[in-house]
């Protein structure tokens, strides 16, 4: 319950931070508070999300000082980065990111995900996945997979 408190009153913090990104917070109200997203974790694992490796190159020494989640460590390589997943899904939702698109081909028979790759309008829209797919992904990741995410509060 405590750490619960923690995470929100954390990321309200952001929110007031940020009163311009209404984008931003939707994200946060429908899925790092309720997966209880460690915003240290995602802030550092984003810095790597959010660059290119041009970026990566010239600023090698800051960026090798970064402590970031096991498996954001895949992720520094850009080309490792799966289509449909945007920066902040991968900061923050790397294991589920990379478990998801490792098998997709087959998740797509999985009865939670019947039918909703049907047509790319169902689960695309502006080049990456719809949050409601998103949303089934962590759920099955954490139920069936991994109970704790790696950018969970400790």
């Amino acid at each position: 319950m405590i750490r619960k408190i923690l995470t929100t009153i954390d990321w309200n913090q952001v929110i007031k931070k940020n009163p311009d990104n209404p984008k931003f917070k939707i994200i946060i109200e429908l899925f790092f508070k309720p997966d209880m997203i460690y915003s240290a974790k995602f802030e550092n694992n984003y810095k790597i999300a959010n660059s290119s490796w041009e970026t990566q190159f010239l600023h090698e020494r800051e960026f090798s000082q970064i402590k970031i989640t096991p498996t954001m460590h895949f992720f520094k390589d850009a080309l490792n980065r799966p289509l449909g997943f945007s920066s902040w899904f991968i900061a923050a939702y790397h294991d589920v990111a990379k478990w998801a698109s490792e098998n997709l081909m087959h998740i797509q028979n999985v009865p939670p995900f019947n039918g909703h790759f049907e047509k790319e309008e169902d689960f695309i829209e502006n080049e990456e996945f719809k949050h409601h797919i998103l949303r089934l992904m962590i759920d099955y990741f954490r139920k069936n997979i991994n109970k704790k995410l790696e950018c969970h509060l400790d």
